[in-house]
C-alpha cells in the first residue's frame, strides 16, 4: 500500500479519526465527513484509525486513507486502484497511489464509492494485494465478479450483456451499460470499422493501435460515448469534444444521450477516429496546455484598485496567477470571493502563489 510522503501538520497528534476531521479547516472538514460516510457504507467491516498521520480504514490491511489539505482532499487507495480507475481519473491530479480532489471542483462521491468497493473486493479476494502483472487476471475471475465491485475485463460482448462490473449492478438490468445498449453497439461498430484492435481495460471496451490506447467506449448514468486518449490534439471544428475535467490536459469525451445522437454525427465520429489513428501512427506527443481561467470579477476589481498590486500579479508565473484565480473563484458567494481576493494580496505582493509556503 503506497502512502503519501507529506501529511498535514496536525494529523500526527490526532488520536482518532473524529479528532483528525474536526481539526481540518473548511471546506476540507465537510468533504472529509462526506467521504467518511461513503467509506463506512461500503466498508462496514473496516476499522478506523490514524495511520501515517491520515484518517485510515483498515480491513486486514490498509484499505484507504483520507487526508486534509488547504487546497484539496487527498484520497489514497493504493497504486493498483489508481491503475484500475485510470480512465475515470483523467480530470484529477494523481500519483502512484494518490488522488487529489481540489476544493474548487465538485466532490466525486460516486467515484470514491466505486473505488472503496473495488478495494474491499480486492482484499476479500486476497489478503495480500496481487502485483500489477496478475491484477488483470484477477478482475476476470467468477469470484471477483460475484463481489460486484471489480471490473469486467472478459470481453466486449460480456460488457454489453452483463455490464462493466464496477458495482453491485453487475449482471443486473439496472447496470448503467444497459441504459445505452443500442448506442454502444453502434459506437462499437464504428470503432471496429476503423481497424483498431478491440480489448477490455478497466471494465470498458478499449481500442488500441500497436499496443497504444487510442479510444475507449464509456458509459455513465447520464450519457455514453467515446473517450479519446489524445483528444486535446484533435481538430474539432464542430465543437463536439468535451474536456474530461477541470485539470484534464489530454483526454476528451464525445458524449451521447441517445442512439439518434450517435446517428446524427456518424461521419464526424469517423473523422475523429481517423484523426486519432493518424496521430498515434505519427508518434506525435500531445502538448496540451490548460486554458487560462477567467479572472473573477472580485479579484479583478481589487487589482484595478491598486496599480502596484496589478503589476505584481501580472509579473507572477502563469501557475501562480492560476492558484489565486482558482482560490477566489472557488467560492460561491460574491462576498466570500471578495474576502478571498483580499487574502491574496500579501502573497501576490511577495511574488508567491496562493499558500505557496505550505506546498
Amino acid at each position: 500500500m503506497v502512502t503519501p510522503k507529506h501529511t498535514p501538520p496536525r494529523a500526527a497528534s490526532c488520536a482518532a479519526v473524529d479528532a483528525y476531521i474536526e481539526s481540518a479547516i473548511e471546506p476540507a472538514r465537510s468533504r472529509l465527513k462526506t467521504l467518511r460516510d461513503v467509506i463506512r457504507s461500503e466498508a462496514p467491516e473496516a476499522t478506523e484509525r490514524i495511520s501515517y498521520g491520515l484518517a485510515t480504514w483498515h480491513q486486514g490491511e490498509n484499505l484507504i486513507h483520507l487526508g486534509a489539505f488547504q487546497r484539496h482532499v487527498g484520497v489514497y487507495p493504493g497504486a493498483d486502484a489508481i491503475v484500475a480507475f485510470a480512465p475515470l481519473l483523467t480530470g484529477y491530479k494523481t500519483s502512484r497511489g494518490a488522488i487529489r480532489l481540489p476544493h474548487e471542483a465538485p466532490l466525486p462521491v460516486e467515484l470514491v464509492r466505486d473505488i472503496t468497493r473495488w478495494r474491499v473486493a480486492h482484499i476479500v479476494q486476497s489478503p495480500r494485494a496481487p502485483d500489477a502483472s496478475i491484477l488483470a487476471q484477477s478482475y476476470a475471475t467468477p469470484h471477483f465478479h460475484n463481489l460486484g465491485a471489480a471490473m469486467n475485463n472478459t470481453s466486449v460482448d460480456s460488457y454489453l450483456q452483463e455490464g462493466c462490473g464496477r458495482c453491485e449492478h453487475f449482471q443486473k438490468p439496472t447496470c448503467k451499460v444497459h441504459l445505452w445498449t443500442s448506442a454502444l453497439k453502434v459506437l462499437r461498430e464504428l470503432v471496429l470499422a476503423s481497424g483498431l484492435t478491440e480489448e477490455m481495460k478497466w471494465g470498458s471496451p478499449c481500442y488500441t493501435l500497436g499496443g497504444k490506447n487510442v479510444v475507449m467506449i464509456v458509459s455513465f448514468r447520464e450519457s455514453c460515448g467515446l473517450s479519446f486518449f489524445k483528444g486535446a490534439a484533435l481538430q474539432d471544428d464542430a465543437g463536439l469534444l468535451e474536456s474530461a475535467g477541470p485539470n484534464s490536459r489530454f483526454a476528451r469525451f464525445l458524449k451521447f444521450r441517445s442512439l439518434a445522437d450517435v446517428e446524427a454525427v456518424r461521419p464526424r465520429i469517423a473523422q475523429l477516429l481517423e484523426q486519432a489513428i493518424a496521430l498515434e501512427k505519427s508518434g506525435t506527443k500531445v502538448d496540451a496546455k490548460p486554458a487560462a481561467e477567467p479572472v473573477p470579477e472580485e479579484l479583478e476589481r481589487r487589482l484595478d484598485a491598486d496599480p502596484a498590486l496589478k503589476r505584481a500579479f501580472d509579473a507572477l508565473t502563469p501557475g501562480r496567477r492560476r492558484s489565486h484565480i482558482l482560490h477566489v473563484s472557488g467560492a460561491k458567494q460574491s462576498e466570500t470571493r471578495s474576502r478571498r481576493a483580499e487574502r491574496c494580496v500579501e502573497e501576490i505582493l511577495a511574488g508567491r502563489g496562493f499558500n505557496e509556503r505550505d506546498r
